[in-house]
């Protein structure tokens, strides 16, 4: 009886009772997916630095868009009932350039996933937009101070500076400040710089209000906005919308379920090897190319990671032998995930999506593997019709996903 009363003696008074490891689940897009990877070195990162012992839940997903996450939050909190901490780092894949109707649609998507997990008791913690280097201009910049900077000063208060008026996760001018961190694509990072944002941002940046001995506030504490510029309560009540992937603005239904998501205890390995698996398994040429499409998707993952091991040599062995069929580069069986295998990935996953876009008339020539003028100016169309950023470094992940869903009706 007395162990009872002082159990409800410490939470009454807020003090964090110590039931076991943290959860973090990190939501995110391709960004997310270089600099975590399947968590398990940050994790060791996190036990060397704050003498912590976490479990760190990626849902981060190459190409993932913020609206795709308004539609999954809720099943995502029903799955994890004892996750407690939810970094958000996603926007880049809904904006082009800034204007006042872009900013608005993404502060409502990124208001209803932040008030789904405060409503829930969890601690949602928003970063700043990254930073994008298109031909020398930042396009993505203005939607810091009009619509980050605001919520995460709401909603992620102890990852605000209110001495400079905006977030303390800045990866704007953390890769702005180091752009030898930015790959040629002028939005993804290279190795060194997954690195280096892993450490500054999310061990040290992040990790330092939660953990650090002078930080000991309650964490949950729940503010209503007051300087929105739209009707919060009707978006609080409004339903989740369903969402097709790629297709623009969601449609609202009543009867929407919250989609439960696939246990992230699948870890990209585990998934490399049921796609080549899946791949070898099937008889149809289109499907066998969609499992290698993505196999090579979770390759470039794991090597963006730095996480291919020798525990990956015969996979990179049954990915090389697959493609040699497709006529792609892939030479010699070697067991290496070296720069002739990355391009051999790439030419399959273009493709792929020839494929699909000869299907809907976009491209009416060879399919052969080469991004060319003609596939460019395809994919160029294919962004315009479906409202998407003709400049998206990589649409090829999204067309693969479409043709999937497309080939199995």
């Amino acid at each position: 009886m007395k162990a009872i009363l002082l159990s409800v003696l410490i939470f009454s008074l807020g003090i964090p009772l110590a039931v076991g490891k943290d959860q973090w689940v990190i939501l995110g897009d391709s960004l997310s997916v270089g600099i975590i990877g399947n968590g398990s070195q940050f994790t060791k990162e996190v036990k060397e630095r704050w003498n912590r012992d976490i479990e760190v839940i990626n849902l981060s997903r190459v190409g993932k868009h913020t609206h795709e996450y308004k539609k999954e939050i809720n099943g995502i909190l029903a799955q994890f009932p004892d996750a407690r901490y939810f970094p958000i780092f996603c926007g880049v894949n809904d904006v082009l350039n800034y204007s006042k109707s872009t900013a608005n649609q993404l502060r409502s998507w990124l208001v209803y996933v932040l008030k789904a997990i405060k409503n829930a008791g969890r601690t949602p913690i928003l970063m700043r937009i990254t930073y994008r280097n298109y031909k020398g201009q930042d396009p993505l910049e203005p939607f810091n101070p009009r619509v980050y900077d605001p919520l995460i000063k709401t909603y992620s208060p102890r990852w605000y500076d209110y001495a400079k008026k905006r977030g303390l996760l800045d990866p704007h001018g953390f890769l702005k400040s180091h752009p030898q961190y930015v790959a040629s694509d002028g939005v993804h990072l290279t190795s060194q710089g997954y690195r280096a944002f892993r450490k500054e941002i999310m061990l040290e940046a992040m990790m330092e209000p939660v953990y650090a001995k002078d930080h000991q506030r309650d964490l949950n504490e729940t503010r209503e906005p007051d300087h929105l510029t739209f009707d919060d309560l009707a978006l609080k009540a409004s339903p989740t919308p369903e969402v097709d992937d790629f297709s623009g603005p969601a449609k609202s239904s009543k009867n929407d379920v919250p989609a439960i998501i696939a246990t992230p205890k699948v870890t990209p390995t585990q998934q490399l090897k049921q796609e080549l698996l899946d791949a070898s398994s099937t008889t149809d040429p289109i499907m066998r190319g969609i499992h290698l499409s993505r196999a090579s998707l979770l390759l470039r993952e794991l090597w963006q990671a730095g996480e291919l091991s020798e525990e990956n040599k015969g996979d990179i062995q049954d990915f090389q032998r697959a493609l040699k069929v497709y006529g792609v580069g892939i030479e010699k069986v070697e067991g290496t995930y070296d720069s002739k295998t990355r391009e051999a990935g790439q030419g399959l996953r273009v493709m792929m999506a020839q494929t699909y876009l000869k299907k809907r008339g976009l491209y009416p020539f060879e399919i052969n593997g080469v991004l060319d003028e003609k596939t460019t100016a395809a994919l160029k169309q294919y962004a315009q019709n479906r409202f998407l950023d003709p400049q998206e470094p990589d649409l090829l992940p999204g067309i693969i996903k479409r043709l999937a869903r497309e080939h199995n009706r």
